[in-house]
């Protein structure tokens, strides 16, 4: 014998990684911790050119499905509101008032992409992004000068989304 001590079932591995639950709300539903306001540094927030006004916190639900999100506008006119949610991307599918979803992949995570208009309007839109807490996104809306200075809502998310996501969890 080499003089290995045995392990037994109780004692961890070191090394071996661990899991703990995800924190749940009242009815069960992962509870959503992350506040896009304090989250997202100023810093990337100016490069977007989302600091026309302060930011501004809003939260909806605390026992089932919850969104935790910070509303901006950029300097050019139009609305984003930055939010995680412990909905999910299947869930973002179910909406029926929703249109023209588009499954990708955003610097390697699944994605969703839709509008939020009535159809056949485009001057409303989304990215989400999914997480094991459920999904983070963007919501742009219309304001003066379309987008600008992007072609449209869509490519106004993605450029958002690129850019604020290395402050979203995983």
């Amino acid at each position: 014998m080499l003089g290995l001590a045995t392990l037994s079932c109780a004692e961890p591995v070191v090394g071996t990684p661990t899991t703990s639950p995800l924190p749940t709300n009242e009815s069960g539903h992962t509870r959503i911790e992350w506040e896009p306001c304090t989250e997202i540094p100023s810093s990337v927030i100016t490069q977007q050119q989302l600091d026309s006004r302060p930011p501004e916190r809003k939260s909806l639900g605390s026992t089932g499905v919850m969104v935790i999100r910070c509303n901006y506008r950029a300097r050019t006119g139009y609305y984003i509101s930055a939010y995680a949610s412990n909905y999910t991307l299947e869930m973002d599918k179910k909406d029926d008032t929703h249109w023209d979803y588009r499954d990708l992949e955003i610097n390697g995570r699944k994605a969703l992409s839709y509008y939020v208009s009535s159809r056949p309007k485009t001057d409303g839109c989304a990215i989400d992004v999914a997480a094991t807490t459920g999904l983070y996104g963007v919501l742009l809306s219309e304001g003066i000068n379309d987008f600008a200075p992007y072609p449209d809502c869509l490519a106004a998310a993605r450029a958002n989304i690129e850019a604020l996501l290395p402050y979203f969890p995983y």
